[in-house]
């Protein structure tokens, strides 16, 4: 029995081995674009049938195989060529083709050869749209694999081209020039108005061949260009070319933009008005010539560069390849761009309009070279990160550069030059951007949010009497020293303000200066310096609209310097009206009495006319009329300062206990602390007194801790003099819950841009608030969330935070939770 079933398997096995022993059929596929109907003939591929055995073939005299013409089809008869192999079975060979059919008729030996045979030429065209497949329909041929019926190619797809667009005949290879109509599907080259979309296609759907392009030459316009996958597309040889695209380039997946191997040497140019798409290739052949391809984005909306295909110059040997953003062009640069070319060569990116980044990590990058003269966005930290090149980088006096990440950085080693022209600060609110190197502007300097740190490098608004600059201020200030430039009369923030913060809680300290009388010309530096003014003070007495007369008893617990230098001195006596702002000072508790000071050696004396505080006691605006002579300027008035600048005070529950803390930005006669709890914000018990600094213009940073008892529990800071006086401050609450299971937890801790927050608290069921406070107690993010009953997870992604400590605490209308400490790196 197991005999019998060994000599099964082998007759199965040679039955199934020659069943699948036939000839193997090349099958060409065509997409054909229909002008009109019936279509212009086009070219089939290689048609070829291959024996894969010997005797595939029949053999016999006058074998023929009958191909008939697929409905809505004709061939051009008498065309095409029939090859075999000389030597072996098939001979006396010939084809006969109508327009309905073709007939093929040849004599096959019986000897033991391989065998094939090569249809070449068949050219075919469409009387109706639609999608067809060659198949033989009959003969006397007995071929294995190759009866009636079977298909001699793969799709032919004749659609109708849509209107204004214009594709490449796929039939022709070589080097096609567009002007020439063969090279265009409907025999008509692309009118050239402007209206016409292109499509570049590979030669008969096959493979990539760098010898098979299409090259534009002369200045044709159009409204689109598509580069099809395998298909390759090129600047002429030589020299002016331009080829100017309204609407969009898309260089497909597998598609090639190339600079092909030309002799002649020159610049061609193509100008892209949409956006630049590019999933394929951009090509430099290794040539003869000094060839390059200059890229003008030329839009007059915005524009995009982007793509997953490999973005870089092109050019030819020598040749020098060019991006360039014209002067009302706005580029978004999404892919990163390789400024040179594939032979090394150093290539030139241009800015005359607007360039922006997608992120932080989108760069021009290689050996090339730069020359800013438009604008450039930045998102990354520093202007290197964008431009990373490692040729030539210039930036001329007349562009912009406008800094938006939250922490950035200008500073010798991360940009080419710190003599720039228009610079905009746009980093938010709560940003910062430090300024490491002395750092001139000709322009203006935009300050549209965030914090410019440059300590004691100073920044210069203008470069001379002749260019003096500008400012265009929004919010933000300058800790350190600001240059200006001032020649004649000025009136107004933009030729006067000085944006100075305080350098120890970045409160605003703005000074401004507008001449009444024509200055001998120069520069005035001012800067804020963080010291008490002293007492030495003019004991004549001011008169006021708002409050009849005082006289001055006590002064700021800091001041304006104000140098003067190239042309202007400390004795120029020309008038100018000066007005002083501070936020948050906490040294007067008059609103009238309060007045501007300037220093004349060691005494504070009036210079000028007095005006009326346009603001309070705690935010002074003080302006005199007339002032003249330069030197330190400061705030003078009448009554008891405030005890301190109270900065935040925070309550949180810990494992065991509750901690306190708070900051004060400035301490003036400060005897202790008082902390002061209760449970019902009425009946208060004292918990704990601490000694405080007495007098202080530095952040102070104090703590405490205290038994933690479950519930909601109110702490107050009571601040002594040591004159007697007290001040007592708002409550604060904390809610401490039992620990187990948790109701807020954050992951992870630390973070960077993002975190996980989860709520597992029945008291916060429905809508709550989440808020984030940083460590001086403003509210930095606010987001409202709707809690469901058990674990409830919220992620909260592109924070934007500068790193520091924050402190998280979740709301609704009658319950508070516990604070969570997170730290941001």
């Amino acid at each position: 029995m197991k005999r019998i079933l060994f000599f099964q398997l082998i007759i199965i096995s040679l039955v199934i081995s020659h069943t699948y022993t036939q000839v193997s059929i090349n099958k060409p596929s065509m997409d054909i674009g229909t002008c009109s109907l019936p279509s212009q003939y086009f070219t089939l591929g290689t048609i070829s049938i291959t024996e894969t055995q010997n005797g595939d073939f029949s053999s016999g005299s006058s074998r023929t195989i009958i191909i008939a013409a697929p409905s809505g089809t004709q061939f051009l008869a008498n065309t095409g060529s029939l090859t075999v192999i000389g030597g072996r079975n098939l001979n006396n060979e010939s084809m006969t083709i109508t327009s309905t059919s073709i007939t093929i008729q040849y004599n096959c030996n019986a000897t033991n050869k391989l065998d094939a045979m090569t249809i070449t030429g068949i050219k075919i065209r469409s009387t109706s749209n639609g999608n067809f497949t060659i198949n033989r329909t009959g003969g006397n041929a007995l071929i294995n694999g190759f009866n009636a019926g079977t298909s001699m190619s793969g799709n032919i797809t004749f659609n109708p081209i849509a209107s204004n667009v214009y594709r490449t005949n796929p039939s022709i290879s070589g080097l096609l020039d567009w002007n020439q109509a063969s090279t265009w599907e409907c025999n008509t080259v692309p009118p050239n108005d402007g209206t016409a979309k292109v499509v570049i296609r590979a030669y008969q759907n096959g493979s990539y061949n760098a010898g098979n392009t299409v090259y534009f030459s002369g200045l044709p316009l159009v409204n689109s260009l598509s580069i099809e996958n395998n298909a390759n597309f090129s600047a002429p040889g030589g020299n002016g070319a331009i080829l100017t695209i309204s609407g969009n380039l898309t260089i497909q997946s597998g598609g090639y933009l190339q600079q092909v191997n030309w002799s002649q040497s020159g610049i061609n140019t193509i100008q892209i008005g949409g956006d630049f798409t590019n999933d394929g290739f951009m090509v430099s052949a290794n040539g003869n010539g000094g060839n390059g391809l200059k890229i003008v984005m030329n839009g007059t909306s915005a524009q995009a560069i982007s793509g997953s295909g490999s973005f870089r110059m092109i050019g030819n040997g020598p040749g020098t390849g060019s991006l360039i953003v014209e002067n009302l062009a706005d580029v978004e640069l999404r892919s990163n761009f390789l400024s040179d070319n594939a032979s090394g060569n150093a290539g030139n990116v241009l800015v005359n309009g607007t360039i922006r980044f997608l992120n932080e990590t989108t760069k021009f990058y290689g050996i090339g070279n730069l020359q800013l003269i438009g604008k450039a966005i930045l998102k990354a930290g520093t202007f290197n990160e964008h431009f990373a090149m490692s040729g030539n980088r210039i930036i001329s006096n007349t562009s912009t550069i406008e800094y938006t990440n939250p922490t950035s950085s200008i500073a010798l080693t991360n940009i080419p030059t710190m003599n720039l022209n228009n610079l905009i600060i746009n980093n938010t609110i709560m940003g910062t951007t430090e300024v490491l190197n002395p750092l001139n502007l000709r322009g203006t300097l935009s300050m549209l949010g965030g914090t410019i740190l440059n300590g004691s490098n100073i920044i210069q608004i203008g470069t001379s009497l002749t260019n003096k600059g500008s400012l265009n201020y929004t919010s933000g200030v300058i800790i350190g020293k600001l240059k200006r430039w001032f020649s004649s009369t000025n009136n107004g923030n933009q030729s006067g303000l000085f944006p100075i913060g305080n350098t120890v809680d970045f409160k605003r300290r703005f000074v401004t200066i507008e001449y009444t009388q024509a200055t001998d010309g120069g520069g005035l530096t001012a800067e804020w310096l963080n010291e008490p003014m002293g007492t030495s003070v003019t004991n004549e007495p001011i008169t006021t609209n708002c409050n009849g007369q005082f006289t001055i008893n006590n002064t700021a617990s800091g001041y304006w310097i104000l140098s003067p230098s190239d042309g202007i001195s400390n004795n120029e006596f020309k008038t100018y009206n000066i007005t002083l702002f501070a936020e948050e000072l906490y040294d007067f508790d008059n609103d009238c009495f309060i007045t501007a000071v300037k220093r004349d050696n060691n005494q504070w004396i009036y210079s000028g006319i007095h005006v009326d505080n346009l603001g309070n006691a705690l935010n002074p605006s003080i302006k005199r009329l007339n002032a003249t002579g330069w030197s330190n300027w400061g705030f003078g008035g009448e009554g008891n300062p405030l005890p301190i600048e109270l900065l935040t005070i925070q309550a949180s529950c810990e494992k065991n206990q509750v901690s306190l803390n708070w900051i004060t930005a400035s301490e003036h006669n400060s005897e202790s602390f008082l902390i002061e709890k209760s449970d019902n914000c009425m009946q208060w018990i004292t918990s704990n007194e601490i000694p405080a600094a007495g007098f202080s213009n530095e952040q102070r940073y104090y703590s405490i801790t205290d038994q933690r008892i479950e519930g909601l529990l109110y702490y107050r800071l009571t601040q002594r003099d040591f004159d007697g006086n007290s001040t007592i401050y708002d409550p604060i609450h904390v809610a401490c819950k039992d620990e187990s299971p948790f109701k807020i937890m954050i992951w992870p801790n630390p973070s960077e841009n993002s975190l996980n927050l989860f709520i597992n608290d029945a008291a916060l069921i429905g809508i709550s608030t989440i808020s984030i406070k940083n460590i001086l107690g403003l509210e930095v993010f606010s987001q409202k969330v709707v809690c469901e009953d058990g674990m409830n997870l919220f992620q909260l992604n592109d924070l934007n935070l500068p790193s520091g400590l924050y402190f998280i605490q979740v709301s609704n209308n009658k319950y508070f939770s516990e604070v969570v400490k997170h730290l941001v790196k």
